[in-house]
């Protein structure tokens, strides 16, 4: 009679651990997917970012004041340096 009861503990209370379990691994992988979708948009930003950069100097041959392109220029680099910081903490939270 006491074993069937330790038994039936035993395996109520290992469903109910599993079960749980399992839901902390479904919201983990909710969370990877999302970091890894902000990781890809970080990505494509810093690439967008990084053409605009190149198109700067054509700015230079259209007549564009030399202290207008150090300003745009002093600005991409900033926005490119806090992207790729946000890029290495979503990395890293993965």
């Amino acid at each position: 009679m006491i074993y069937s009861i330790f038994l039936s503990l035993f395996l109520f209370t290992g469903l109910a651990m599993a079960e749980d379990t399992s839901f902390v691994l479904a919201s983990q992988e909710k969370s990877q997917t999302q970091h890894v979708s902000s990781l890809r948009i970080i990505l494509s930003k810093l690439n967008e970012t990084l053409k605009a950069n190149k198109d700067l100097d054509a700015l230079k041959d259209l007549g564009m004041a030399d202290n207008d392109i150090k300003r745009l220029k002093t600005a991409t680099s900033m926005k490119v340096q806090q992207l790729t910081e946000d890029a290495i903490y979503v990395i890293q939270t993965l």
